[in-house]
């Protein structure tokens, strides 16, 4: 009788005869153990997960290394080398995943956000538990929820996909995405996944709720452009550029905001850059007189009319 069968036996034996005080033999067998274990020195015990973690190391499986290596810190945050050891992993784990992590993000620039998700959660499983990619999960299964895959229609939607790249790329860029996902809903009021996205973004982001409210009776680009105008009258030339290029970066062929850009640069004395901002409104309207005689002024250095 082979020792599993044997055991079997003598545990059904040990019930039939002392069924109110007979431990079973997995219990005796526990127990020494359980002792054992209880017994062990702190010394012993990161011995053991020391040994593990370099196991799993070798082996590739990072995230369990990782495990070990914070229970270690768990019984003694000391413990330098535990500590070394989840940051170069880190590092070569998220050095090596770079290609995955870039095609994730290339999900994200194209709106295919459960998609995205689904590639994350691959490389976290990994082991590449980085505080980036551990927000990026966060915020991929809220987004993917409203809308696992944007319609691919639409100027709406083009500014909304634009808006999520730019709240979740590594340079992010909140403005962008707060005045692009605001746009956008200006363009579509009707669709309730933008205005979802929207109030996603200002409850990650409350302090956009009361920033830059656009003045009563206007649209967001006619308070942008009536906003860097005032700028332009009070002398406040480079808040003039930033809204300016706040409204470019939602319509890149806005011919007010290009105009009014060439010539706030022309005023600081950025005439390459005046040049190119007002042959780009030209090639749009190239039978704007106005627009000529801008571009004859750089020339001759004297300021153009706003």
């Amino acid at each position: 009788m082979s020792p599993p069968s044997l055991g079997r036996s003598l545990r059904r034996g040990a019930l039939v005869l002392l069924p109110l005080i007979a431990p079973s033999l997995g219990a005796l067998r526990a127990a020494p153990a359980r002792a054992a274990e209880a017994g062990e020195s702190k010394e012993v015990k990161l011995q053991k997960l020391y040994d593990q973690a370099f196991g799993y190391y070798k082996s590739g499986d990072y995230g369990r290394a990782i495990r070990n290596w914070d229970e270690i810190l768990r019984l003694d945050p000391q413990q330098k080398t535990a500590g070394d050891m989840i940051r170069e992993v880190q590092a070569n784990v998220e050095k090596a995943n770079a290609k995955r992590l870039a095609a994730v993000m290339g999900h994200v620039k194209r709106g295919q956000y459960r998609s995205a998700l689904d590639g994350l959660e691959t490389l976290l499983e990994n082991g590449n538990r980085t505080p980036f990619a551990s927000d990026l999960q966060t915020q991929l299964e809220d987004i993917s929820h409203i809308v696992p895959q944007a319609p691919d229609k639409g100027k709406a939607w083009r500014l909304t996909v634009l808006s999520i790249d730019a709240a979740l790329s590594y340079n992010e860029n909140y403005k962008l995405a707060y005045n692009g996902l605001r746009y956008a809903r200006e363009l579509d009021p009707a669709d309730q996944r933008i205005k979802s996205l929207l109030d996603w973004f200002l409850t990650r982001h409350p302090e956009f709720a009361n920033f830059d409210i656009v003045t009563p009776g206007m649209n967001l680009l006619d308070y942008k452009r009536s906003l860097a105008l005032d700028h332009m009258y009070g002398g406040r030339l480079h808040q003039a550029i930033d809204t300016l290029l706040e409204v470019l970066a939602l319509e890149p062929d806005d011919l007010v905001a290009l105009k009014r850009l060439g010539s706030a640069y022309f005023s600081l004395g950025l005439r390459d850059k005046a040049r190119g901002a007002w042959r780009h409104a030209a090639n749009l309207d190239p039978a704007d007189l106005q627009l000529k005689k801008f571009i004859r002024k750089v020339a001759a250095g004297s300021p153009p009319a706003n």
